[in-house]
């Protein structure tokens, strides 16, 4: 019994540390994606994010940081025809809320979608 206490001990606190490890490099691995359509995208302001909850700022320039709600409806609706609903907060800021039990598959295909839909709504 002494053993099977520690043991049981031992596998709870690997799944206390384990699990929130697990959501964290989820988080990272959405916002390096994120960054990286960032830097393809000189429309892309900012992106950020709390857990999965993750935010795309839409500008019409870096500099001036002027919002672009224009191009932000342009982005929902074509992500829309690929299947892929979120919101949009302040007019230009694009919010991704997946549930927390997404699979990695489900998320890396969302944000596929939504960088399709950043390149198909660039204007020349």
């Amino acid at each position: 019994t002494f053993m099977f206490g520690h043991a049981t001990y031992l596998i709870w606190l690997g799944l206390f540390i384990g699990l929130p490890l697990l959501g964290l490099l989820r988080w990272r691995a959405a916002l390096w994606r994120l960054e990286g359509l960032r830097t393809r995208h000189h429309g892309i302001g900012d992106v950020r994010g709390l857990g999965l909850m993750l935010a795309v700022e839409l500008v019409r320039s870096r500099v001036t940081r002027e919002p672009d709600p224009e191009r932000a409806d342009r982005v929902l609706y074509a992500c829309l025809a690929r299947g892929l609903s979120f919101k949009v907060s302040q007019g230009n800021v694009l919010t991704l809320t997946p549930p927390l039990t997404i699979a990695d598959e489900e998320l890396e295909q969302a944000l596929d979608t939504l960088g399709a839909a950043l390149d198909e709504t660039v204007e020349p």
